[in-house]
């Protein structure tokens, strides 16, 4: 993904200066925080976060970059992410199950329906940690279960 180049760079450079202190391999998931990405040559992801894997020094890290808000309902949807909560896709190749089938005939199982990737309003991987909504919601029972 363009940009994130700056986040890898980033993530090494605080894994380096960790490493002085901590056994890095103790833990499993960092999260490291930007008040903003701006001008870091991360191209047009200055409003957006991301998790993903890293590896340092051979070991694999999982690592969630945050930046901006550092709100409750962020904070749950990147962890969620670390614990392989992924956005939902068509093909069901991530755990997510944060979407939604919309159906337009009345059918909850009509084959006629579509995956509206975000749409559960009740996951906070879905829409359920938008602000816009007033609310932030903890992981369905579903996903907490395949989360373990």
């Amino acid at each position: 993904m363009p940009g994130w180049e700056a986040c890898d760079a980033i993530a090494r450079d605080a894994f380096n200066l960790a490493q002085v202190q901590y056994d890095l391999t103790t833990f499993e998931r960092f999260i490291i925080h930007f008040p903003s990405l701006k001008n870091q040559g991360t191209g047009d992801i200055r409003d957006l976060s991301h998790s993903k894997w890293i590896n340092f020094n051979g070991d694999w890290f999982v690592v969630s970059f945050m930046n901006g808000d550092l709100g409750v309902g962020l904070t749950l949807h990147e962890l969620g992410h670390t614990y392989f909560a992924g956005h939902p896709t068509s093909d069901h190749t991530t755990l997510g199950h944060s979407s939604l089938w919309q159906v337009s005939d009345g059918n909850p199982i009509s084959p006629y329906g579509q995956l509206r990737e975000w749409g559960d309003r009740y996951s906070p991987m879905g829409l359920g940690r938008n602000p816009a909504n007033n609310t932030i919601s903890d992981f369905p029972p579903s996903m907490k279960v395949q989360l373990g």
